[in-house]
């Protein structure tokens, strides 16, 4: 699906992260046993061999409901951005009301995991902690090189605005302080 990444569940090399499973799970519920639409936009296959597209069931978008209720962040990759200006309001509604994974401080930067003992199984599970919702702060720090790499990546303003990922929000995926020459969080203004 375009324009939106979740938690990890399956990846080879990470463990499963928090909201991950919820995110799954309410992906199967709103396409399971239900025949959707498929709305392409430019690229038709990822460098995978994925079928990208939007997708709707009883012409709602699967995207925007996941995105709404924090289960997902905005990821773009041009030139698939057809829809980002919908989805980027959807994720600043949800980050600003501290849902899901934005209710975990700058949790949707670093999508870490939380483990812990499930009861009498002596399995590890993955766990959604329970906080309290709080605004979310400024990272006082830099990107990792890994954090960069896992996040969009904008070679330079050009090609954010050409993308349609403008402005660029310290903490979101392609903010990188080399192109927020002011340094006010705020990049490609």
């Amino acid at each position: 699906m375009l324009l939106f990444d979740t938690p990890e569940t399956k990846h080879p090399e990470k463990h499963v992260q928090p909201f991950g499973l919820e995110a799954s799970a309410m992906t199967k519920k709103l396409l399971e046993g239900k025949t959707g639409e498929l709305e392409k936009d430019v690229s038709e296959r990822d460098k995978y061999g994925r079928l990208l597209a939007y997708v709707y069931v009883d012409r709602e978008s699967v995207q925007e409901a996941l995105l709404e209720k924090g289960l997902a962040r905005v990821a773009v990759y041009p030139p698939d951005v057809k829809n980002v200006d919908k989805c980027r309001e959807i994720h600043v509604k949800a980050q600003k009301a501290c849902v899901g994974i934005w209710s975990i401080e700058n949790y949707a930067r670093k999508m870490e995991v939380v483990k812990k003992k499930g009861p009498g199984t002596g399995k590890s599970t993955s766990s959604t902690p329970k906080l309290k919702p709080q605004p979310q702060k400024q990272p006082q720090i830099e990107q990792t090189v890994e954090q960069i790499m896992n996040d969009v990546f904008n070679a330079n303003c050009s090609e954010a605005r050409a993308a349609g990922a403008v402005p660029l929000y310290r903490g979101e995926p392609g903010y990188r302080s080399k192109l927020d020459r002011d340094n006010d969080g705020i990049a490609c203004e």
